[in-house]
C-alpha cells in the first residue's frame, strides 16, 4: 500500500469514527442507565452543530437519568437547559414543573405548567398537575378551574375529580 492510499484510508477511518461516535453516544444516552447514560448524554451534547431539538432531547434524557438517581437539582438544571434550547417544547416545561414540585417550588411549577398549557392547550395532565399545585398552596378556586378544564377534556379523570372535591370542601361546598 503506498503512502497516499494509507493516508486516505487512515483519514477515512478517522472520519468514520468521529461520525459514528455521536450516534453511539445518543443510542447509549437513550438506552443505558446510571453513569453510563450520563456520560453518553454529556458526550453527545459536545457534538458540534446540534439543532435545538436535539439539545433539548438529550438534556431531557439526561434529566430522567438524574431523576432515577434522585438527583433532582441536577435534573432541574437539565430541564432548564432543555427549555432554553427549545422554548416551545411543552414536554420540557411540564417535566421541569414536575421536578420543581418535587423540590417544593410550587411557584415555579405553576409557571412552567402554565407555559406547557399555552403550548399544548388540551393537555389534561398539565391541567391536573397545575390544579394539584394550586391545591397544595390552598388555592381552591384555581384548583377547581384547572380541574374543571381537565374534566371537560377527560370527564373520567380520577385525579381531577378527587382534587376538585378537596377544593370544593375547602370552599365549604359539597
Amino acid at each position: 500500500m503506498n503512502r497516499t492510499t494509507l493516508t486516505a484510508a487512515l483519514l477515512c477511518a478517522a472520519l468514520t469514527a468521529t461520525h459514528a461516535a455521536p450516534a453511539d453516544d445518543l443510542r447509549t444516552c437513550r438506552t443505558a442507565n446510571g453513569e453510563t447514560a450520563l456520560a453518553a448524554c454529556t458526550a453527545y451534547l459536545a457534538t458540534p452543530s446540534l439543532v435545538p431539538a436535539q439539545v433539548a432531547l438529550v438534556h431531557m434524557l439526561r434529566a430522567q437519568t438524574y431523576i432515577d438517581q434522585r438527583k433532582l437539582n441536577e435534573a432541574l438544571a437539565d430541564y432548564d437547559a432543555a427549555t432554553r434550547a427549545e422554548p416551545t417544547n411543552a414536554d420540557a416545561w411540564y417535566n421541569h414543573a414536575i421536578v420543581a414540585a418535587g423540590l417544593s417550588r410550587p411557584d415555579v411549577a405553576i409557571t412552567d405548567l402554565t407555559r406547557a398549557i399555552a403550548l399544548r392547550p388540551g393537555w389534561v395532565p398539565a391541567y391536573v398537575a397545575r390544579g394539584a399545585m394550586h391545591l397544595a398552596r390552598g388555592e381552591a378556586r384555581q384548583t377547581i378551574d384547572d380541574d374543571n378544564k381537565a374534566l371537560q377534556l377527560d370527564p373520567n379523570n380520577p385525579d381531577a375529580k378527587a382534587d376538585r372535591a378537596k377544593a370544593q370542601q375547602m370552599l365549604g361546598k359539597p
